[in-house]
């Protein structure tokens, strides 16, 4: 019986010899891996420390960031038709009247929103917050950044008090509200007025430029795009001087640079992610809860998600994910600095591997095939935008349109998502200036059609994103597609 129990003891001791030898070559291999993610970083050059992204302070007088807010807050809670809140509701109103999509009625209550006193003074702060030199809105660098919180439970609290705060999204209903008045300005015989209001409405996407947080430069491109499609609208009517061309012409090649977007991800990766990996694995798993990646199920007793938590952050699982998220990042940084790649490419596919079976790792990681596309998508806005205003200054001084834009001398005048220049056709009254858009293939210029079924069977037919003048299509907007 002794003998037995000493074999035992001694089978068992081998097997915790054999499972401590096993934990410490995979924690030694997962550490190995973290440095080298940190080396790999270093090497190609990107911020490792978290004072290297945050922004220094602007001071409150400089600061356009409290008018921002202020004029959201005007106009949050305010009632519209439909039982729809004022801004969103405007903003809808705004972009449709700027697209010539309004019917008359739509027209009426449009003009008769616009001058309701709310409205005005909201609008009376954004022309004060346009003379502002800078723009920063508030983020808890030392606490993980904001983070979107949709896959929350709508009663959590901090979804409640996250709705009360101002988005980035909200800086958008505020620009198309300023369009508008812009092109309101342009309809009464006010070009010059119009054409002022337009240099003034960047403000909106610089504002966002500089934002810490991925999510928040998409409604940049959607912002700059708005931006773009006023401008040809202005165009139909009363193109700019030549005063107000060249300085339009430098804001809109402003807008073309990835380095922003870049940032955007260095700063998530050392603000967000190094912050979250950090903590001790009971705050990540409440931090993880509070922003809805990793909810509980429904009815489940919290001791069972927290014991799945515990198991999957066990510390060399842990370790290597942390390591395959820093190289997610830094590869992701290499992605958005180089071509665009579709959404069914090998070059998404190898992204998306990256993260391995890391749950940690999923759910941290960027969209960043999404960012890319909205990004050459503002790019190519961007770029017809300048050929087409530059195809209009020709026209002024040679009384005809030139038969290639090389003519044009134009710098950087590339459709983003082919690496090649734009397509441009003259025609008898105007021309046509476009770009493949995300499924790179030439459809001749042909437009995006607007969706007109709900059938979730429906497919777009090809198109591109165009510019055609005189008679600029309708532009789609995020609502049609």
């Amino acid at each position: 019986m002794r003998r037995r129990s000493k074999q035992i003891l001694i089978g068992i001791a081998v097997i915790v010899v054999a499972l401590g030898v096993t934990y410490a070559l995979a924690l030694a291999r997962s550490k190995a891996r973290l440095r080298g993610a940190y080396a790999a970083l270093k090497q190609d050059g990107r911020p490792t420390r978290a004072t290297d992204v945050v922004p220094p302070e602007v001071p409150d007088a400089q600061n356009a960031a409290p008018l921002y807010r202020e004029a959201a807050r005007l106009l949050k809670g305010q009632s519209a038709p439909k039982n729809k809140q004022l801004r969103e509701y405007l903003a809808g109103l705004a972009s449709s009247y700027v697209g010539g999509r309004l019917e008359p009625e739509e027209r009426a209550e449009f003009d008769e929103l616009m001058a309701r006193e709310v409205v005005v003074s909201a609008l009376a702060t954004l022309e004060e917050a346009s003379r502002r030199p800078a723009c920063q809105f508030d983020h808890d660098y030392d606490n993980g950044l904001y983070r979107d919180v949709r896959a929350a439970k709508p009663t959590h609290p901090l979804m409640r008090r996250h709705q009360d705060e101002f988005r980035p999204g909200d800086l958008r209903h505020l620009a198309c509200l300023w369009g508008a008045r812009a092109y309101l300005e342009a309809q009464a015989g006010r070009a010059s007025q119009a054409w002022d209001r337009v240099q003034a409405q960047f403000k909106f996407a610089e504002a966002l430029r500089r934002e810490p947080v991925l999510a928040g430069h998409f409604p940049r491109f959607s912002t700059v795009g708005d931006l773009c499609r006023l401008i040809r609208r202005l165009s139909e009517t009363a193109p700019p001087d030549e005063g107000s061309y060249q300085k339009i012409e430098t804001l809109l090649q402003d807008q073309t640079d990835i380095a922003p977007l870049v940032s955007a991800l260095d700063a998530e990766r050392l603000l967000r992610g190094e912050w979250l990996f950090a903590l001790p694995c009971d705050q990540l798993y409440e931090a993880l809860q509070r922003d809805g990646l990793f909810p509980s199920p429904e009815g489940v007793p919290e001791a069972l998600p927290r014991f799945e938590f515990r198991l999957a952050t066990f510390r060399p699982r842990f370790i290597a994910a942390h390591a395959a998220y820093l190289e997610m990042m830094r590869r992701g940084a290499q992605m958005l600095e180089g071509p665009y790649f579709p959404r069914n490419s090998q070059t998404h596919q190898r992204f998306s591997n990256l993260a391995g079976h890391s749950f940690l790792t999923n759910r941290l990681a960027p969209m960043l095939q999404l960012e890319k596309e909205f990004h050459c998508d503002m790019v190519a806005q961007v770029n017809m935008t300048r050929a087409g205003l530059a195809l209009l200054r020709y026209r002024q001084t040679h009384g005809t349109f030139p038969d290639s834009l090389d003519a044009l001398n134009l710098e950087d005048l590339l459709d983003p998502f082919a690496e090649a220049p734009l397509h441009y056709r003259a025609e008898e009254a105007g021309f046509v200036v476009y770009s493949v858009g995300e499924d790179q293939q030439d459809n001749g210029g042909t437009p995006r059609q607007r969706r007109t079924t709900s059938d979730p069977r429906y497919k777009t037919p090809p198109y591109d994103l165009v510019w055609r003048f005189p008679h600029a299509t309708a532009p789609v907007t995020a609502g049609d597609t």
